[in-house]
């Protein structure tokens, strides 16, 4: 089965092979966008890439989720797309083809190829299922899309007559092509000797025979051998015909020898030399590079990744260096001759060299050394002190230390790689005069209750003789004159962090210390509610007020003349008849990390419940209901019931009231409907009963004209305000009487019907 791989285009000449034999072909990686690697033959290290970088047969390019990027070769571009994984197999280039051999084990490639002008180029994508070639086209630009996933390998093209594929089977390819489309964990180290093989000194030469002898077949050619036979390309019908494509080598192939060609002999011209071969330089330096040997006219190129980072060439070879901010940047020149002979320079480009201190005027007595900066030139660095008047030093990593003369000047050097140096001036002064050192703590400070509600600080030592101050803090804040030693919390510590910053001052300086929170601590007793009699509820009305971390757990205790009562663990409690006459209160127990308080309610002591008076009848009030105007006023009668009674508004709508002798006074917020007003009577065994009064302004009757003729056409609607709807209304005219048609709210009257 076939298979070929392409990637970048930069050429390789072996100084052993003769002029015309054929060379191996590189490539450049360009268009680098997030996540690209590249995994050099031999090794399994997947090692971040750049643009420029150079991929070399048996290397594979690998393109993370977030990466894209493509390969540049002399006959053609192959586009890389995310999640890609693509090996370069045999990569060759000779006087009549260029040709390129590539393994696709996953993602999407998209081929581009050159025009073809005066070369055969070819383009062979393998995949673990197909093979995809593709020739050059004399008319335009060709490309070829292929795709490898789970599913299998979709083959697109876009130049009819131009590509072919066909199905392989895996098992016939070589074991290192195998392993490379498989992944295998030995791909690289198997495919590494495989090239080796493939694209020595004999197998360039013997290629190159065997296509100047009119079969140009890159994949027939292997190191001494050829394949015996050579399986033809499935193509569809409608393609055109091409040149006989490179032959598909075959795990199964039986080989047979090569018979070399001589070549006329042929006079070698000068190697082509291109100087100088190696340079450093500064960001903007300019360069003019010398060629020597060749054939013909010499054409300079910038290969990819200069270009982008701002360098130039012109087609006199003249370079000037592009602008870096930071580390080296390697720009590849090429000069290629009409032969296509190729010779490369390369040019490290760094940024100028300078030396910076993070401070020019230090103490001769300075403890620590600096660190001296460099930026820009060309590592590793070297340090020197050109002038030491202070007796100071420096170390190799640029670690400066002033001596112990002051008041004068030294002179720091750095001198990079390449030779470049760059200086800094630092000011030594003298030492500033002798201080006693500032105090420090040795034992760490820590509050301690001196009684349920107050605390204070304890076991703090110092150095130094200092003086000590004290500020109390709430929640980080200080607290307005709380600098004392002990401190007694207020209802606004409550549940917040409270501490105490302790400062020791002396001749030194000043140094503080923070204690630990308040643990726990109480700051108000909880309260009793209820009536202490036998048969009442008594409630602890919240466990009191607190200041210490989160969380707090609190617990209760009912304690009946100093002796807990079995069970009374709530924080309520239902007083029965051994309470009576006994002094009931509750002990509530605060918990948190910090350990456990207490704090307890006042005594009550239990009375007897008192009798309730007797039941003279059923509980009733008269009148039950009633209509009343606004603002007047009607006193109910209550009979029945247990003891004292007491009145109240169960439903107070139009503003009235009710006092405890039962009289009731409608209210006066008049309304344009009557409202509902209602009077409870609860007794003293809780019986209740209830009135309702209805509440209405006083009725009126209006007419929008008093004067009207007899013969009126249309009734005139009269108006009613206030009262208790619905309304009958009389009519008397002449002395007769009589009804009209009404509403709730309206009268119409009609001048035809009655006169007035």
């Amino acid at each position: 089965m076939g298979y070929v791989l392409a990637i970048a285009c930069c050429l390789s000449p072996l100084a052993s092979q003769p002029s015309h034999a054929a060379q191996i072909l590189n490539g450049t990686l360009a268009d680098v966008q997030g996540d690209v690697k590249i995994r050099r033959a031999g090794s399994d290290l997947k090692r971040p890439a750049s643009s420029g970088a150079r991929v070399e047969p048996g290397d594979a390019v690998i393109t993370g989720t977030s990466g894209r990027a493509s390969i540049q070769f002399e006959h053609g571009k192959l586009g890389l797309a995310n999640s890609t994984q693509m090996t370069l197999l045999r990569c060759m280039t000779s006087r009549d083809e260029v040709f390129a051999e590539l393994a696709l084990t996953a993602g999407s490639a998209e081929a581009y190829i050159n025009m073809e002008r005066r070369k055969e180029l070819w383009f062979d994508i393998l995949t673990p299922t197909q093979l995809a070639r593709g020739e050059g086209n004399k008319k335009s630009a060709t490309r070829l899309n292929v795709s490898h996933n789970a599913g299998g390998t979709t083959v697109t093209d876009s130049e009819v007559g131009r590509w072919r594929y066909q199905p392989i089977m895996l098992p016939d390819l070589p074991p290192a092509v195998q392993a490379v489309l498989t992944d295998n964990a030995k791909a690289s180290a198997r495919v590494k000797t495989y090239i080796s093989a493939e694209l020595s000194d004999s197998a360039l030469t013997a290629y190159e025979v065997v296509s100047n002898a009119g079969a140009p077949d890159i994949a027939a050619v292997q190191t001494q051998t050829v394949p015996q036979t050579t399986p033809p390309i499935v193509a569809p019908a409608e393609k055109q015909s091409a040149p006989t494509p490179p032959a598909v080598l075959s795990a199964e192939t039986s080989p047979m020898p090569v018979v070399p060609v001589a070549p006329s002999p042929v006079p070698a011209p000068e190697p082509l030399v291109i100087s100088p071969a190696k340079s450093r330089v500064f960001s903007g330096a300019q360069i003019t590079f010398k060629v020597q040997g060749g054939t013909g006219k010499r054409m300079f190129n910038l290969m990819p990744g200069g270009m982008e980072a701002g360098s130039t060439l012109d087609a006199d070879g003249k370079y000037t260096a592009g602008v870096i901010g930071s580390g080296t940047q390697t720009d590849v020149v090429q000069v290629r001759d009409e032969a296509n002979a190729v010779a490369e320079a390369t040019v490290t480009v760094a940024a100028v060299l300078q030396l910076t201190a993070g401070i020019n005027k230090v103490p001769s007595d300075m403890a620590n050394p600096m660190r001296l900066q460099v930026m820009g030139g060309f590592a590793p660095y070297v340090y020197s002190i050109s002038d030491n008047k202070s007796g100071g030093s420096v170390n190799e990593a640029g670690r400066y230390k002033p001596g112990k003369t002051g008041g004068v000047t030294d002179m720091i050097t750095v001198t990079d790689d390449a030779g470049n140096k760059a200086t800094v001036s630092i000011e030594v002064t003298a030492p500033a005069p002798l201080v006693p050192p500032k105090s420090t703590n040795t034992v760490k400070p820590k509050l301690e209750s001196v009684t349920a509600q107050t605390v204070f600080v304890i076991g703090d030592k110092w150095t130094g003789n200092p003086t000590i101050t004290y500020q109390w803090l709430r929640d980080g804040t200080s607290i307005s004159g709380a600098t004392a030693k002990t401190y007694t919390p207020t209802t606004d510590d409550a549940g917040r962090k409270v501490t105490c910053q302790v400062t020791a001052t002396n001749e030194g300086g000043t140094s503080t210390e923070a204690t630990e929170a308040i643990g726990i601590l109480k700051i108000a007793d909880p309260v009793l509610s209820g009536e202490p009699l036998v048969g009442s509820t008594l409630m602890v009305d919240g466990p009191g007020k607190w200041t210490g971390s989160s969380p707090i757990t609190f617990t209760y205790k009912w304690i009946r003349d100093a002796h807990e009562i079995s069970g009374a663990t709530q924080a309520s409690y239902k007083l029965t008849d051994a309470d009576q006459g006994a002094k009931i209160s509750c002990s509530v127990s605060a918990v948190n990390e910090a350990g456990t308080r207490y704090a307890g309610t006042e005594q009550v002591t239990v009375n007897a419940a008192p009798i309730k008076p007797a039941l003279t009848g059923p509980l009733t009030i008269s009148p039950a209901s009633l209509r009343l105007f606004y603002g007047t006023s009607q006193t109910f009668t209550v009979t029945g019931g247990s003891g004292n009674l007491k009145f109240s508004m169960a439903a107070n709508n139009s503003g009235g009231s009710v006092d405890q002798s039962g009289k009731y006074t409608a209210g006066k917020d008049i309304a344009s409907v009557p409202e509902v007003d209602m009077i409870r009577v609860v007794d003293e065994a809780n019986g209740a009963v209830f009135a309702t009064v209805t509440v209405a302004a006083e009725l009126q009757l209006t007419a929008p004209n008093n004067t009207i003729p007899a013969d009126s056409a249309n009734p005139m609607r009269l108006a009613t305000v206030g009262g208790f709807p619905p309304f009958k209304c009389r009519y008397i005219s002449r002395g007769r009487t009589g009804t009209s048609r009404t509403s709730r709210s309206n009268v119409w009257w009609a001048a035809s019907d009655w006169r007035i």
